[in-house]
């Protein structure tokens, strides 16, 4: 595969400026809905994550559509449909594991208690009372991301935490996809390193609202569109800061919302500006006032994930942690701090593999199934969280490897759902418990042919290459070529 194309930093201002409007008026328009139409939750705080989920979408194929129309030349701002699956899979499966962990009972019990027990007895009586709402909001905001900051940091510091942080890493590409790429095990952590807010006696309704909209926020950094914003690089995380937290040799910028916390702890790294992070091929840092030619992020992490389904199951960063016998040290250990030289080569794989794309039938059977994934999750019920793990489990499979038995496990999985969800006829059950009984049944048709010709044909008995292996080959190749 020939190598792609450098990016200028100059590429398409106007289409850049372009996104960031769209982005802000998306941004704004979730706001709105969350605080005025969207029911809130138990706590009383706006739901802005679920009310951002219209916005995710719309601004993905927005960016699709961009990157298409304007033939933007970054093999990495590109959509591959089986990374984009993986990363939606991924968030789907840290909202699933939550939902069945009820991570988010524990957070507001545990931190309740921390707020009544030590904030209201810490700060002095009334402290906030003359303070207006929004104030109290900005002031939870800046404790949040502060408190974001140190999370970051030690997912890439402290091995045990960079085994779950590392599925938001593992993607090669750099698109808003990417956003939606997380992990279960750190969601089901996380939320400890926002206690200092309890402790600061925040109230639990405007800690949760911060917090969401935090991370509602570090969504639209995921792109290449966008290239700099001036002074606003030194005050906020931007897509230029966060493409430089996401090359795979690197590891700073951890701001969420603002990337002064960077600054102030020596973990800044600028692209293409700070003489002391990049360099050219020679070595010589290029002068502060020019920008570089070429882009000089390779993304995704050191060790690509072993198979699709990994985005699911999310265990290939705990083998190597395993392996490696080391709990503490994560990658960032020494190199969050560190000025970095980083020399861009061509033998240097930006995407390390490659694949065709699947016909209408096929990708119309996945989306299907994904929808009804979608649909299981954001019904908050463990019943429905387990099926749609299961769901995006067997997906993955699929995408791994071409033999039959494949087929014949979701052939079995489909069975199940018709012998657990009930007669899709049935007034009585849930309107989703039929949704996926009547597309189980109408799946199993296809679901029992794929297989019975697999195993009829000699030539489909061998599995494909997992894409671990398929990595593997690409980057010994180039690197004899070179």
């Amino acid at each position: 595969m020939p190598a792609p194309a450098a990016i200028t930093l100059a590429h398409h201002p106007r289409w850049g400026a372009l996104f960031v409007a769209v982005a802000a008026t998306g941004f704004a328009a979730t706001l709105y809905a969350a605080w005025y139409y969207v029911p809130r939750g138990a706590n009383g705080a706006p739901r802005v994550v679920a009310a951002a989920f219209p916005m995710f979408a719309a601004l993905m194929l927005f960016e699709a559509a961009l990157t298409r129309l304007t033939r933007f030349p970054h093999a990495a701002a590109q959509y591959d449909w089986r990374d984009t699956w993986a990363s939606v899979a991924a968030g789907l499966a840290q909202q699933a594991v939550l939902t069945v962990l009820q991570v988010s009972v524990v957070h507001g019990a545990v931190y309740e208690y921390v707020y009544d027990s030590i904030g209201s007895t810490l700060m002095p009586q009334g402290v906030y009372d003359a303070w207006s709402p929004a104030a109290m909001f900005v002031w939870a905001l800046l404790v949040y991301d502060h408190s974001y900051y140190w999370k970051h940091r030690h997912c890439h510091t402290i091995g045990v935490l960079w085994a779950g942080h590392s599925v938001h890493h593992a993607s090669d590409h750099y698109n808003l996809s990417t956003g939606l790429r997380q992990s279960w095990w750190q969601g089901a952590v996380g939320w400890a390193w926002g206690l200092p807010s309890a402790v600061l006696g925040i109230p639990p309704a405007t800690h949760a609202a911060a917090a969401q909209v935090a991370t509602v926020y570090q969504f639209w950094v995921h792109t290449c569109h966008v290239r700099r914003l001036g002074w606003l690089e030194y005050i906020l995380s931007t897509p230029s800061a966060h493409r430089v937290h996401h090359d795979r040799r690197v590891h700073k910028n951890f701001g969420g919302v603002l990337i002064v916390w960077d600054i102030l702890y020596g973990t800044f790294g600028d692209e293409g500006y700070d003489t002391g992070f990049l360099a050219d091929a020679a070595g010589t840092p290029p002068p502060r006032a020019v920008e570089l030619a070429d882009e000089t992020c390779y993304f995704g992490t050191a060790a690509p994930p072993p198979q699709w389904k990994d985005a699911v199951l999310q265990l290939g960063a705990w083998r190597m942690l395993w392996a490696a016998r080391d709990v503490l040290r994560g990658p960032g250990w020494m190199a969050c701090r560190i000025p970095r030289v980083f020399p861009t080569s061509s033998c240097v794989p930006r995407l390390r593999y490659t694949g065709t794309t699947p016909g209408a039938a096929a990708l119309c059977y996945g989306a299907t199934h994904a929808a009804l994934a979608v649909a299981c999750v954001a019904g908050r019920s463990p019943r429905y969280a387990v099926h749609a793990l299961i769901a995006l489990a067997a997906h993955g499979s699929l995408l791994d490897y071409a033999a039959p038995s494949r087929w014949v496990m979701e052939t079995a999985r489909l069975a199940t759902i018709v012998a657990a969800f009930g007669a899709p006829w049935d007034p009585t059950s849930p309107p989703l418990d039929r949704a996926l009984v009547a597309a189980a049944l109408a799946s199993l048709p296809c679901a029992v042919a794929a297989a019975a010709v697999g195993l009829r044909s000699p030539g489909d008995r061998r599995a494909m290459p997992s894409l671990g292996a398929r990595a593997m080959c690409c980057v010994h190749s180039r690197q004899a070529r070179a």
